[in-house]
């Protein structure tokens, strides 16, 4: 682990002449075109600084370096990380460097020092190398055309590929499975749930062999009414193994849902991570302002749709 190497080789800092060595991250992914045309893009960010220093932040660089002492550069290969700014791994690797521990690292971040921790720790463990990374991002005001749309249109208009669950109190006229039909101009095609406790208002994908990389959504109300059901307050989470919960985004007292066209584009407090299952828990409607507090967690949404990117194995 990082901390191991910290302290049994910070000694090689004290009066650090080494060599100048390159550390060099190569990020691979696809990007697809509306024309299906897979492009392979690439990017490469370098961080100079001591192979004493580098052997301090890497062990995969301490080894490698203990089998040739004239090594002047390492390359870690990886292709989860394209959602990632450049900027912002250069300044965790830079903090890194300094020896700051995660504590001073700020929670925004915190996902990318732990994400380089392992790299550097075991370049095996890093992110699967062995993927295929789509983009589908947010374009020119589009709020339904993401990472949902992107595997209906590629399963010939099936969703069958995404299981939804939800809170147990459905609504029978408006299914779960509504809310991936994204017609906009259906009121009638939505999900509702009528459950009273925060226990049922909750919607939940799994995107079985595929995991995804939240960068935004869009949610759209089932009512075009102002102060029917509209979501006010919610959270995003993300899961791996469906037992252990991240949290993605939060929004609070969010009044932007209860007016104009009833929808809203919402950009993420965590970005980077990709999860199976992406899970969202409504916890407080529109209503709430209106005093019917025993109606705050009625879920009533015509569609969810997320961007970001898409990670399908390729192994």
């Amino acid at each position: 682990m990082l901390s191991y190497q910290i302290s049994s080789l910070k000694r090689l800092l004290s009066y650090d002449k080494s060599h100048e060595f390159k550390i060099i991250f190569q990020i691979k992914y696809s990007k697809e075109t509306n024309d299906d045309v897979v492009i392979q893009k690439e990017k490469r960010i370098i961080f100079t600084t001591t192979i004493n220093q580098a052997r301090v932040l890497s062990k995969v660089i301490d080894d490698k370096y203990r089998n040739d002492p004239t090594i002047k550069e390492h390359v870690f290969i990886i292709n989860e990380m394209n959602q990632i700014k450049s900027a912002d791994i250069i300044d965790v690797i830079s903090r890194m460097a300094n020896g700051e521990e995660n504590q001073m690292i700020s929670d925004d971040k915190m996902y990318l020092y732990n994400k380089m921790i392992a790299i550097f720790d075991d370049e095996n463990d890093s992110p699967d190398c062995h993927s295929i990374i789509i983009e589908c991002e947010y374009v020119d005001n589009n709020k339904l055309c993401g990472i949902i749309t992107y595997i209906r249109e590629k399963a010939n208009g099936s969703v069958d590929e995404i299981k939804l669950m939800g809170g147990t109190q459905h609504y029978p006229n408006y299914p779960i499975d509504n809310s991936l039909l994204f017609d906009e101009t259906n009121a009638s095609q939505g999900y509702m749930c009528i459950g009273v406790s925060r226990q049922n208002a909750w919607i939940e994908w799994d995107f079985g062999n595929r995991k995804i990389s939240m960068t935004s959504y869009s949610i759209q109300a089932l009512y075009k009414m102002k102060d029917r059901f509209q979501p006010k307050t919610w959270k995003f989470m993300g899961s791996n193994d469906h037992e252990k919960w991240e949290l993605i985004d939060y929004k609070g007292n969010v009044d932007e849902m209860n007016g104009g066209d009833f929808s809203g584009h919402f950009e993420c407090m965590k970005k980077g991570e990709f999860y199976r299952y992406i899970k969202y828990i409504q916890i407080d409607g529109c209503l709430s302002w209106l005093a019917y507090k025993h109606n705050r967690y009625i879920i009533a949404i015509s569609s969810i749709e997320f961007f970001g990117s898409i990670s399908l194995d390729n192994a």
